[in-house]
Order: structure tokens, then C-alpha cells, then sequence
């Protein structure tokens, strides 16, 4: 049996908002980041979906300080595409969000995750590292 080696990063932003996709004409928020926006926050440090393994598992934990409720200025499109007049819409937030993530690294595992890579990743990203929308810049540690 082998020991299972992780790099633990420490992801922070004042404000995070994530959306619930269930629920359309409303925002409605979720209680914590998706998988999927961790992963894409993963892709942004890689440069891309296509420098991330699809096997590469991780695991995390969220944590918010706060909550509240916004206003938002939607930009919709009317049923032709075209722009439709915009609207302000409420939308929750979360204050002072901290997520730690693990990417793993499991020798028994046919996937190999180089930590070191990662790591290098994580310091000098290819693209803005966000949380949900795209104004929740993040800082990483």
C-alpha cells in the first residue's frame, strides 16, 4: 500500500457568487463552488482544458465568512437574439470565501499528477483565476 501525496492550495477572494444552473430566470445561489468551476479554475492555471488531465482528481473544502444579496444589471435577449432592455436583478453573494483544494497524487492510480507542475501552475497562472463571475478575482497561497 502506497501513501497518496496531495499539493493543498489556498484559494481567497473578498466576494464570490456561484450560480445555480437549475434555476433559470432567477439567480439563485449555491452554497459553495461546483466541481466544475474548480476545474475550470484549475484549466485557467494550465492554460486551457487541454493541459489538464481528465483524471486529475481533487478534493475540497469551502468555507464563507458572510452572505448577502446584490444588485445585478442582467443584459438579456429577447426570443429573436436581439438585446432586450436591461434589468436589475438580486443576486447572493458569499464575503470572505476561502477554498482549499488538494490535487492528489495516487501512485496505484493509472494517472500521474506532477504535483511540482501544479504547483508552478498555481504560482504564475495562464489566465485570471476566478470564483464564479467573472469580476471574483481570487488570490492563491
Amino acid at each position: 500500500m502506497s501513501t497518496v501525496q496531495a499539493l493543498e492550495v489556498t484559494v481567497t477572494a473578498p466576494v464570490a457568487s456561484f450560480r445555480n444552473p437549475l434555476y433559470a430566470g432567477v439567480q439563485v445561489g449555491l452554497p459553495c463552488p461546483p466541481p466544475a468551476t474548480v476545474g475550470g479554475l484549475l484549466a485557467a492555471a494550465a492554460g486551457g482544458w487541454d493541459a489538464v488531465d481528465p483524471g486529475l482528481r481533487f478534493a475540497m473544502a469551502f468555507h464563507a465568512r458572510g452572505q448577502g444579496v446584490d444588485l445585478e444589471t442582467y443584459h438579456p435577449l429577447d426570443a429573436t437574439g436581439k438585446k432586450a432592455d436591461p434589468t436589475p436583478r438580486e443576486r447572493e453573494f458569499l464575503a470572505d470565501v476561502t477554498l482549499t483544494v488538494w490535487l492528489v497524487h495516487d501512485p496505484d492510480q493509472r494517472v500521474v499528477t506532477d504535483l511540482d507542475l501544479w504547483q508552478r501552475r498555481l504560482r504564475r497562472p495562464v489566465w485570471p483565476l476566478r470564483l464564479g463571475r467573472s469580476q471574483d478575482l481570487v488570490g492563491v497561497r
